[in-house]
């Protein structure tokens, strides 16, 4: 699919004399395709974080998806030219404050262009649904994070996404 994706982004640059700003989000991938992709025409690529806190990353991660991965990731589509957009979850399981704080750092210090932040919501049936935070906090500490990554970062591109509005019939505005 690399090479689909490739052609897919050469005739949109094509169609549009290169005037379409593209941002992809298909997660990880090589160094490779990620040059590859932004040759061909891509400017801005998704890769959320979810949490900034590696042991947290872990915890709620299968073995197979590693924290440092997905940093490393990041790091390689800042440094191949990429406008870079991450984002974390708020309310996780066994998440604290800290982590909270410590994600807003995360940003900053990546040198982050695009945030999206949302609350977890969980279904009823998954493994970790007695350890979600309660909604309506989760819903104030939504806009309290994107409230302090405001502050923090003055010229970041924050999500303006219906996530919120699933706990709050305003959540979005």
């Amino acid at each position: 699919y690399v090479r689909l994706i490739e052609e897919v982004l050469r005739r949109i640059k094509s169609e549009t004399n290169g005037k379409l700003g593209i941002t992809l989000s298909l997660g990880e991938q090589t160094s490779e395709t990620y040059e590859r992709w932004f040759k061909a025409g891509a400017h801005r690529y998704l890769l959320r974080i979810e949490t900034s806190d590696p042991a947290l990353y872990e915890k709620l991660h299968p073995r197979d998806h590693l924290f440092e991965t997905r940093r490393g990731c990041l790091r390689t589509l800042r440094r191949l030219g990429y406008q870079v957009g991450t984002g974390v979850m708020i309310g996780l399981p066994f998440q604290t404050h800290e982590h909270l704080a410590e994600d807003i750092l995360f940003f900053k210090n990546e040198d982050i262009d695009m945030i999206g932040m949302g609350p977890y919501i969980p279904h009823s049936d998954t493994p970790l649904y007695q350890e979600a935070h309660d909604p309506e906090e989760n819903f104030r500490l939504g806009l309290v994070m994107i409230a302090l990554t405001r502050l923090v970062m003055k010229n970041i591109n924050i999500a303006a996404t219906t996530a919120l509005q699933t706990l709050d019939p305003e959540g979005r505005e």
